[in-house]
């Protein structure tokens, strides 16, 4: 090779010098580039430079527009936005405001051309109210308003309602001497008018005129204090008894008819605060005891006879003969309810006994039968238990048919059933039985043996209304059906609580 060819290969020619500055040139304006990139800009959440000129937005890079849309930054595809290439994703955390609407209320102008103005005046009374608009009719369709409510108060006063005096010419709403109902001076006012609390108004004086509603007042009634009165609530005839109160002036007055010893009225002092009573015959005493100023109280007292008795177990026994002086009704001359009443004493051992109350005695039940029709001169229908019982609220299960087709073992089972279980029972029993010669009701009492496996079998006591010796022999139930002198039972009568 020539020397001359030599020297024209190895030495560039002056274009490739020139390129290769230039290809420098770009190296360096690329490098200087990311400097500023990575300077100016901020490393967002994301792992990515953000030039953060958009909230809400990270740079993707110093892509050109052609070439943004097809890059990704972290999934989130880049797109040109405002001149440069972001994605849509949050460089920022963004702050949650928490906004509050205000409401307003909607106010209603008055017209106060088409009101009249109502004014309120306590009266003696405390607090205050604010004036009223009210729409006089004659712009309000003749519908009326309802007055405001009262808020005054007076101590120890009721507010009743208002009256009404007129502004311009002072004249009150009211009644005249000829009952006319208009306004008037007060002197010539016989009677005002009342306006209630939130009556309803609507042309009560002109428009642009004003009316002034005076509160009015009633004293409170004082509260009444109280007696307290103590009385035994059942005593025999002859027992001497007393009522006893707490505070001297209180006047005592007690029933009148068969008191012995003792007057039926009676004004406690300091010294004496009890009414000393006695009484000869059985009866239910109304004592009551009164004083100015206070309540009025009332206690009732259950006079019994002297063969009253009230047994450990609760039974309440009633003797006849006790209340020999008392009638019974049965359209016979001189019958009482010694001679008659042992149905109507039956019964009331039964609810005295199931009820505790010791106030249901002979003398109700009787009264009861009789005033309704149940007594005869053979006796008491046996169709007055169900009333009774009926009328106090005790379930009652009747047998009344006395052939054999009632009064059988299984029904006179239920006897000793029905005391098993806390229930009562009343048996008719006839000539045949050791209590009468006659016709005649007992009460079974109590269970002295009690045979769960076969009832009939069971063994009882009575409370024989007119022998009383006859209550504590224990008698075999199976008797009462089967004694060798023939059956006892005419009826069987079950009672228990529902």
């Amino acid at each position: 090779m020539k020397k001359e060819e030599i020297k024209k290969i190895g030495r560039p020619k002056l274009a490739d010098n020139k390129m290769k500055k230039n290809a420098t040139i770009y190296v360096l304006i690329a490098i200087l580039l990311l400097v500023v990139l990575i300077v100016g800009g901020t490393y967002s959440l994301y792992g990515s430079f953000s030039t953060n000129k958009l909230k809400g937005y990270a740079f993707c890079g110093p892509y050109s527009k052609p070439v943004c849309s097809s890059q990704k930054l972290n999934g989130y595809p880049c797109r040109w936005i405002n001149g440069g290439c972001y994605a849509g994703m949050p460089n920022t955390r963004k702050k949650t405001t928490t906004t509050t609407k205000k409401t307003t209320k909607k106010t209603t102008k008055i017209n106060k051309k088409k009101c009249f103005t109502v004014k309120f005046r306590n009266n003696g009374g405390t607090g205050s109210m604010s004036d009223q608009y009210v729409m006089h009719g004659d712009y309000n369709n003749n519908k009326s308003t309802k007055l405001k409510k009262n808020q005054f108060k007076k101590n120890d006063h009721n507010f009743i309602g208002w009256y009404a005096q007129r502004g311009d010419d002072e004249k009150w709403y009211g009644y005249n001497s000829e009952n006319k109902l208009s306004w008037y001076p007060k002197k010539e006012i016989r009677k005002y008018y009342l306006y209630k609390d939130e009556q309803g108004i609507s042309r009560t004086v002109a428009p642009k005129a004003y009316v002034t509603m005076h509160a009015q007042w009633t004293k409170k009634a004082p509260s009444p204090r109280k007696i307290v009165l103590n009385c035994p609530t059942s005593v025999k005839v002859n027992q001497h008894f007393k009522c006893t109160t707490n505070m001297s002036g209180v006047k005592i007055t007690a029933t009148n008819k068969y008191l012995t010893k003792y007057s039926s009225t009676f004004t406690t002092t300091n010294n004496d605060k009890a009414k000393d009573l006695q009484y000869k015959n059985p009866s239910t005493v109304t004592v009551t005891a009164t004083k100015s100023t206070y309540n009025k109280v009332t206690k009732y007292v259950a006079v019994n006879g002297k063969n009253y008795k009230k047994y450990s177990d609760g039974f309440i026994y009633y003797n006849q003969d006790d209340y020999i002086d008392y009638e019974y009704k049965s359209g016979v001359s001189g019958d009482n309810i010694s001679e008659s009443g042992c149905a109507p004493t039956s019964m009331a051992m039964v609810l005295a006994t199931l009820l505790k109350d010791e106030s249901i005695t002979p003398l109700v039940t009787t009264n009861e039968a009789c005033s309704n029709n149940y007594c005869h001169n053979y006796g008491t229908d046996s169709d007055y238990f169900a009333l009774a019982a009926e009328n106090r609220g005790i379930k009652a299960e009747l047998y009344q048919d006395s052939s054999t087709r009632q009064m059988n073992s299984t029904n006179l089972a239920k006897v000793a059933t029905t005391l098993h279980n806390g229930g009562l029972a009343i048996v008719g029993v006839n000539k045949k039985s050791p209590f009468t010669t006659g016709g005649h009701f007992i009460v079974i009492r109590k269970l002295v043996e009690y045979n769960a496996q076969n009832p009939i079998k069971s063994i009882v006591y009575v409370g024989d209304p007119k022998h009383p010796d006859k209550n504590e022999t224990p008698y075999k139930l199976t008797n009462f059906l089967y004694s060798p002198g023939g059956r006892w039972l005419t009826g069987i009568y079950l009672f228990s609580k529902k």
